[in-house]
């Protein structure tokens, strides 16, 4: 027994001993290690690659081999000064290099490995002048003072994304602001309303890449962080979205749904309010513009009065559209004074004497002007006249307007080919357009050629001619006139009316994409298989202001098919522009209520 204890106390000391020479052995290795991944980050770094591609390959090859850069470089830092320098002199001048190496302050922070931080970011003030001398004072005071790591780790986390934050690194400021919080690293929150900042001063290279970052950073920090009065410059700011805003959208949501919006903050918002409005009727998001307007009124009493000319677009974009019960709902909610501007009366003119047709409320109105009477006024007036079939009237508006300085216009002269296309004076209606210069019937154009495409007793030699004929005299106007994009919108309705819908699927992608990408020969749209000349294709214009007109027409004939293929297809094209589901829904659950609830939602939207 005694043998065996002395035998065991043997090994025992000799285990300890042999502790010093393994732990000396095992830091050889790491460092011989350190030593050959500098070696090839020397190698990878002095070629003659630009910059920012050999830090790129510098970046995957630590990250290949799951190590710090930074953190091998500061284990001997004299014996590295010529690699050290390469990125010093560097810094101010290389996006690349202040990311790894600000990246890479992030991850020695979280393997909290704090004498490497302290030792990095005392070379790059001093060397670099990376940090601004109250960061390099802030650092200073937490390495001599004394307190727990976790009140450590948040002091440098703040420190880390303000550098960032300040030496134009934003992204990155976002990448370490997410990675932090997701490892419970807590920071002043301060810090991401100077980051929400400078996320919003690029509005062109960059954009859309800040307004992803700012919208993470509201939903993982949530709103309480920051102030109505911060937020509302970020809705202005994502604004400069081309085509449907998306991001201004989904934001606005936020701020009324989330956000208290005092008197201080109401002006500016409204403000932003009505150009976020503007800019989704300017591309068809009319459900997304009303609702937001409805919110607008009820928000501030002044908001309609302040927005007089937001709301005559507003009300063209629902008479346009045939949403007649909307605009009456709107029409409602107005006050008094605000038919007192003439741009707006003559909106409700229109209405109550060119689509709802009411004698008693248009003469009312009429008796109400006062001369003179504005150019528009005139055309209104002009087109309900020939609409009721009132010649005395009509005889009285169009010598004054043949009078004025310009003359008729397009619309005047349109009223004048819809009163002979309602009483099926076809012939009449050719032969005055054709007549006339096409800038001024380039509208009638379009209603005779939906006559021709729609009505089956038109003789297919005069449908023929008609159409060539347009089709010479388009070549004349603008490549982006509202007329294409009309022309666009009833070849629409024509193929998937008279043809079918999966027709206009290919019609869609042919033209909607066109200049983006190519399409190669084999997705040409055939226009002499629907008996159109092939030269019609350079007039069909989808673009920014008609491609949710046209998907929405294409999605209500989807509807009534109750084909899901194209009715997915359809709101997936939608999204594609921004849109955002949940505007998108509303808009095919109108097409068919009792459908989309008892089927749609099931087979449709479980998929998208």
């Amino acid at each position: 027994m005694h043998r065996h204890s002395i035998a065991n106390k043997k090994r025992t000391k000799e285990a300890i001993l042999s502790v010093p020479n393994f732990l000396n052995a095992s830091k050889e290795q790491s460092n011989l290690r350190a030593f050959e991944r500098l070696s090839r980050a020397y190698k990878i770094l002095a070629n003659r690659k630009p910059l920012k591609h050999s830090v790129s390959d510098c970046y995957s090859y630590y990250k290949s081999k799951d190590a710090i850069f930074a953190d091998d470089l500061m284990t001997y830092p004299k014996i590295n000064k010529s690699l050290l320098k390469l990125l010093f002199d560097n810094f101010d001048k290389s996006s690349s290099i202040r990311i790894i190496l600000l990246n890479d302050l992030g991850s020695l922070l979280i393997k909290e490995q704090f004498n490497s931080i302290f030792t990095l970011v005392k070379e790059l003030g001093s060397e670099a002048n990376a940090f601004t001398e109250h960061i390099m004072e802030e650092l200073l005071t937490l390495r001599s003072d004394y307190m727990s790591r976790k009140k450590l780790k948040e002091r440098l986390a703040f420190l880390i994304i303000v550098q960032a934050t300040f030496s134009g690194e934003h992204m990155l400021a976002t990448k370490l602001a997410l990675d932090f919080y997701k490892l419970e690293i807590q920071f002043n929150p301060n810090v991401l309303n100077v980051l929400l900042k400078s996320l919003s001063i690029d509005k062109t290279l960059h954009f859309t890449y800040n307004a992803v970052a700012i919208m993470k950073l509201l939903d993982v920090f949530g709103m309480e962080f920051t102030s109505t009065k911060n937020l509302i410059p970020l809705a202005d700011y994502m604004l400069a979205e081309k085509g449907v805003p998306y991001f201004a959208n989904i934001l606005h949501d936020k701020l009324l749904g989330e956000c208290f919006i005092d008197e201080e903050s109401l002006c500016k918002f409204s403000e932003v309010s009505s150009l976020l409005i503007g800019r989704n009727l300017q591309v068809g998001n009319l459900d997304r513009a009303l609702k937001a307007w409805f919110k607008l009124h009820n928000l501030d009493k002044d908001f309609i009065t302040l927005n007089l000319d937001l709301l005559s677009k507003l009300l063209d974009s629902l008479i346009a559209s045939h949403r007649y019960q909307d605009l009456e709902k709107l029409l409602h909610t107005l006050p008094q004074e605000a038919f007192g501007n003439f741009e707006i009366m003559e909106r409700v003119l229109k209405y109550y004497g060119c689509v709802k047709v009411d004698q008693r409320v248009f003469e009312n109105l009429v008796n109400k002007l006062e001369p003179p009477l504005n150019r528009l006024t005139l055309s209104v007036l002009l087109e309900a006249f020939l609409m009721q079939n009132n010649d005395v009237a009509h005889d009285k508006i169009l010598p004054s307007i043949l009078k004025l300085k310009n003359g008729i216009n397009h619309n005047d002269f349109n009223a004048i080919i819809s009163k002979l296309l309602r009483q099926h004076n076809l012939e009449e209606s050719i032969s005055m357009t054709n007549g006339t210069d096409v800038r001024i019937a380039k509208t009638s154009y379009i209603s005779i050629l939906k006559y021709v495409l729609f009505h089956q007793d038109v003789e297919f030699q005069v449908r023929t001619q008609f159409i060539e004929r347009m089709v010479k005299e388009f070549m004349h106007l603008t490549k982006v006139d509202d007329a294409l994009r009309d022309l666009a919108k009833t070849m629409f309705q024509y193929i998937l009316n008279k043809i079918n819908n999966r027709l206009s699927r290919k019609f869609y992608s042919s033209f909607a994409y066109k200049g983006l990408v190519d399409l190669g020969s084999e997705k040409v749209f055939d226009f002499r298989e629907l008996f159109f000349p092939q030269s019609i294709e350079g007039l069909i214009l989808i673009d920014d202001q008609n491609r949710l007109d046209c998907l929405r027409i294409i999605g209500e004939r989807a509807v009534k098919d109750q084909d899901f293929d194209m009715i997915k297809w359809t709101m997936n094209e939608m999204r594609l522009t921004g849109m955002i589901l949940k505007d998108i829904i509303p808009i095919f659950q109108k097409f068919d209520p009792k459908f989309m609830e008892s089927v749609f939602k099931k087979q449709v939207i479980q998929n998208l």
